[in-house]
């Protein structure tokens, strides 16, 4: 009664529970055609292969591949109903069905050869029902059939001997359940109702278990022969040599098949009993389905038993599909499980296990097994205050600390067994800060130190009953980094240190006030990977590690100061990291958001193990790990507790095999032997192909590929490298798939590395050579035909272009003197009018003047009327100018605007040159005939110095007019100009243009270079 009140519950239990074996289902949800199993084979490429009530099953731990039968595909399985899956020695796949016959797969092209009874051949299958297959020592492949007894099918003729009870000495039935060649090149025959028979040579040597229905045989790697019965258990003969003797090992159950893992131990599978496990001492385990357990056994109706190459045990079942269980996840115990949620482990001075938990309140396990558990109760002031417990620590008096979530700390007092409760008080500086405690470390000297959340670092002074805080003071960078403390630490040399949440990484200095800070700077790889900082730790060297969240597993390197990130880039099982513990086998034990990982701290090679490992859950506590004094680890998970010894671990070192298996177009899988895009790319399985070749327009490409370890598959890792193409692997992580776009043709080799469920990576890899064949105008022989026709165009053209040529110049010289016609022409009318009419008014403005210069005494009145005289011929004289300027103003401008004009011009340009012109043109504003005359000018002449000098392949001229102000721009990619002639007075063209813009208000600039000139060209469009 008192125990109640206290808030106490004592329960014996054992502290080291039987491991629960861990199975990991396969069935309809992951793709399998049907629960019913009956068969599992592993193939000689590293495949698996399960037989099922509706189809066949090939499975490469991502995909599977289902075969039934199609009317339409004669090549396709005989029948759905699998019972049977064996290989032989020539590496072929035999399938035994129920119904349709004997079939045999061909591993190139995915067909199968079907062979069936056909009535009136007595060299034919002897019945569509075929239950088990076995090859002798001669290869010959036995059949047994469910009716007709045995066939021997013999390969070299690819017929078949029959034998059935009434026609062979010594078989007593013809329903044949199970066949075994053993190793001293015996058969063993089991049959329905008739007992067990042996044979050499055709000859029966004798009978056991007369008139039992045996449905398994099975020899181990001792040789000892192990015969299933139906409803009679199992029987083993432990000398097989000579007169077997058989002894019952269990009795009652119906034993379906046997198997033995890579330990030894040997494996029946029963009808409706689950599996029975039978260790060297033939002491047996039943093993059954657990409803409450996800990953118990799926169902007790087990139909076959199989043990891949690494050691996987493949348990086939009746409506539970496949499950698969890792012998090597041994090693691991469970201290609590029932779904505890473990946040810290404590083990105390008198060797008692403190665990404290998130809603289940607090543990305590003495080394008895004894469990007890504390739970808060609102009637008991001096039990726990709490079900949710944070953090742990011991004092040298040997009272247990403990943290809670918002409800403050716990002192459990070891003289009394009473809680004493301490609580944060806003009032009281001298109180605890915070009533939410995360990290509890009690230091060389005794004093216990408390991480809160937002009350930073707490001390607590025993003697003066008290607690003084440490926190982070704004402007101050001695000061502590962050107030919300996750993790505490004092390493060899006495130094405590502080992992804030999103603050970073701070030392206290001891006997000072003052703090060492450490954080991350995004532009140093060499800081901190993370400012939040979950745990903190150790190794055998001195070397400090810390754990953050989000940033992986970081080592401290105290002389310089810096650190290094090991994150899932590296290997690292997940980059939230939880817990670490060093071994003493120079290992480091990472706990993480998703799985253990080993970290090797002399080769930096890190193993991952998972829940399929045996670690009970891939979530992991914060905080939750604790090393034990007789250095067994132990890590709290979402779970339960974890305990290990690191020294016995087994480590999957299996080196599976890679395969690649499967080949896309544009995303689209490609099929063996069909025709895509009207070529076969594939003549034999993707994963048997040596070399593959790509035509033109296979511009996107994509390969699939498989690593051939079951253990986890979803773990395996993957790098890709196209030799020739790529310099360097690619690291996919988990991802089994990799693309490649536009290859330039050539000869290239595709190579596929792949890792165990742990993460070692394979001595295996797989290997494709690809040739990406050129399109037919990279070819060689288009090349040399090209080539011929050039020199035929060139010389055609040559003869061609002499003989314009010729004709060219004979026209350029005509129009040459047609233009000088012209031009001649009209100086002479521009002479004739200066001559004529300039001449004449300026004559007789020059009398006017003469007569003013005689008569400056004359009246008034005829002085004015000189003057208006002068006047009058002055006006005429512009008129006359204006009238000049017109007729010497281009035609072009009288029916078009500015613009229109500059791309009349450059389009003529273009007509009677080889130049091209890349031109913007906007919207011209109306101008006076003047400006606009000599903008268009200015433009003649550059253009006109591109065409005769310039050199140039291409030019560009922009025309835009933005707040009254026009700008052009031309530039050309000719030869440009030599500087002096930027300033020669004898450039009268550039003069010219520049007195023209002058004239204007404008100004022009010229910038030339051996690569090019441009003109800019600024003018106000009224002025």
């Amino acid at each position: 009664m008192l125990l109640v009140l206290l808030g106490v519950l004592l329960a014996p239990v054992p502290q080291y529970a039987e491991e629960p074996m861990q199975f990991i289902h396969l069935s309809l949800r992951e793709g399998l055609s049907n629960n019913s199993v009956f068969a599992v084979y592993q193939d000689y490429l590293g495949f698996m292969w399960f037989g099922t009530f509706s189809g066949l099953n090939r499975y490469d731990g991502r995909n599977i591949q289902v075969f039934k039968p199609e009317q339409a595909r004669p090549e396709s399985i005989s029948g759905s109903v699998i019972f049977d899956i064996f290989e032989d020695s020539r590496q072929r796949l035999w399938i035994g069905t129920d119904g349709g016959g004997l079939n045999r797969y061909d591993f190139s092209d995915g067909s199968f050869s079907v062979y069936q009874a056909e009535p009136g051949n007595p060299n034919s299958l002897p019945s569509q029902k075929v239950f088990c297959l076995e090859e002798d020592s001669a290869g010959r492949i036995w059949i047994g059939t469910g009716d007709a007894g045995i066939a021997i099918f013999l390969p070299e003729t690819e017929q078949f001997i029959r034998y059935s009870h009434s026609g062979i000495e010594g078989l007593e039935s013809d329903v044949i359940r199970v066949l075994l060649g053993d190793s001293r090149d015996r058969m063993w025959i089991g049959t329905q109702g008739g007992g067990l028979s042996l044979f050499r040579d055709g000859f029966s040597l004798n009978n056991f278990f007369d008139k039992s229905t045996v449905r398994e045989v099975f020899e181990d790697s001792l040789g000892r022969i192990w015969v299933g019965l139906e409803n009679e258990g199992l029987y083993v003969a432990d000398s097989a040599s000579g007169e077997p003797s058989f002894r019952q090992v269990f009795g009652e159950k119906s034993v379906r098949c046997i198997a033995e893992d890579d330990f030894g131990t040997i494996w029946a599978g029963t009808e409706r009993s689950g599996l029975v496990l039978v260790d060297g001492g033939y002491t047996t385990r039943t093993v059954v389905h657990d409803q409450n357990n996800d990953f118990s056994l799926s169902s007790d109706f087990i139909r076959d038993i199989y043990v891949d190459k690494s050691g996987i045990v493949w348990v086939a079942t009746r409506g539970g599909g496949v499950d698969r269980y890792n012998p090597r996840a041994r090693g691991f115990t469970y201290l609590l499980q029932g779904g505890y949620d473990v946040r810290k482990i404590l083990e105390s001075g008198e060797g008692d296990l403190w665990i404290t938990t998130d809603g289940q309140g607090l543990l305590r396990m003495d080394r008895q097994g004894t469990l007890r558990h504390y739970l808060h109760s609102e009637s008991d002031p001096q039990g726990i205050n709490s079900n949710h417990l944070y953090s742990l620590a011991e004092d040298p008096e040997g009272n247990i600390w403990i943290g809670s979530d918002g409800d403050g700390l716990m002192q459990y007092r070891r003289r009394d067994g009473r809680f004493l409760r301490y609580y944060a008080d806003p009032d009281n500086p001298s109180a605890l800060s915070s009533n939410v405690v995360w990290a509890l470390q009690v230091d060389r000297e005794g004093y216990l130190w408390i991480g809160t959340e937002g009350g930073g670092l707490n001390r607590f002074l025993p003697e003066e009953n008290r607690f003084e805080r440490f926190m982070n003071i704004p402007g101050r960078p001695e000061s502590l980094l962050g107030n919300s403390i996750r993790a505490l630490y004092e390493d060899s040399a006495g130094n405590l240190w502080i992992g804030t949440w999103d603050g970073g990484l701070s030392m206290k200095i001891r006997g000072e006030d003052r703090f060492r800070n450490y954080t991350r700077d995004p532009g140093d790889l060499r800081s901190l990977s993370d400012n939040s900082v979950n745990c903190i730790s150790e190794d055998g060297e001195g070397n400090l590690w810390v754990g953050t969240s989000g940033g992986g597993l970081n080592r401290f390197d105290r002389e310089k100061g810096s650190f290094h990130a090991f994150r899932v880039q590296d290997g690292l099982s997940d980059d939230n990291v939880f817990g670490i513990l060093p071994d003493d086998s120079g290992f480091l034990w990472v706990s993480t958001a998703n799985g253990l990982s080993r970290f090797d701290l002399i080769t930096e090679q890190i193993t991952n193990l998972w829940r399929s490992d045996g670690t009970l859950s891939n979530q992991f506590g914060r905080n939750a790990y604790f090393r034990s004094s007789d250095g067994n680890l132990l890590f709290g998970t979402a779970r339960g507790l974890l305990s290990f010894d690191p020294e016995k671990i087994h480590v999957n070192s299996y080196s599976p095999d890679i395969r690649i298996t499967g080949f896309s177009l544009f995303n689209k899988e490609i099929p063996v032997g069909l025709p895509v895009r009207d070529r076969v790319y594939l003549e034999r399985n993707i994963c048997l192909t040596e070399s593959l070749t790509i035509y033109p327009g296979d511009s996107f490409i994509g390969f699939s590929f498989a690593s051939l370890d079951y253990a986890d598959s979803g773990k395996n890792k993957y790098a890709v490298r196209l030799n020739g193409f790529d310099t360097d692997w690619h690291y996919l992580r988990t991802e089994n798939t990799f693309y490649y776009s536009s290859l330039p043709p050539g000869s290239y080799i595709l190579q596929v590395m792949g890792t165990n469920s742990n993460g070692v990576w394979s001595n295996n890899y797989a290997d494709l050579e690809i040739t990406v064949v050129p399109p037919f105008y990279q070819t060689w022989y288009f090349a040399l035909l090209m080539g011929g026709l050039l020199v035929s165009v060139f010389f055609v053209i040559g003869r061609i272009r002499i003989a314009g040529l010729d004709k060219r110049n004979r026209m350029l010289q005509q129009f040459s003197n047609y233009v000088q016609d012209i031009r001649e022409e009209e100086r002479k009318a521009i002479a004739r009018d200066v001559h004529d009419e300039l001449g004449q008014l300026l004559t007789t403005l020059k009398m006017h003047i003469f007569w003013l210069s005689r008569n400056a005494a004359s009246m008034l009145e005829q002085r004015q009327a000189r003057y208006e005289s002068m006047l009058g011929i002055i006006n005429e004289t512009l008129d006359w100018s204006k009238d000049l300027a017109t007729r010497l103003r281009p035609v072009i401008l009288d029916n078009l605007s500015l613009g229109e004009a500059v791309d009349w011009l450059l389009d003529e340009t273009e007509r009677h040159s080889s130049l091209r012109f890349q031109r913007s043109v906007g919207p011209t504003p109306e101008m006076n005939v003047e400006r606009a005359t000599a903008v268009f000018r200015i433009i003649q002449e550059t253009v006109t110095n591109i065409v005769r000098h310039s050199n140039a392949a291409s030019a560009s001229l922009s025309l835009v007019t933005n707040e009254g102000i026009l700008y052009v721009t031309v530039h050309d990619d000719g030869v440009g100009m030599a500087k002096n002639k930027l300033t020669d007075a004898e450039s009268y063209g550039i003069i010219g243009m520049q007195e023209r813009a002058k004239h204007l208000g404008g100004e022009i600039s010229i910038h030339s270079t051996p690569l090019g000139t441009t003109v800019f060209l600024r003018v106000p469009v009224t002025g």
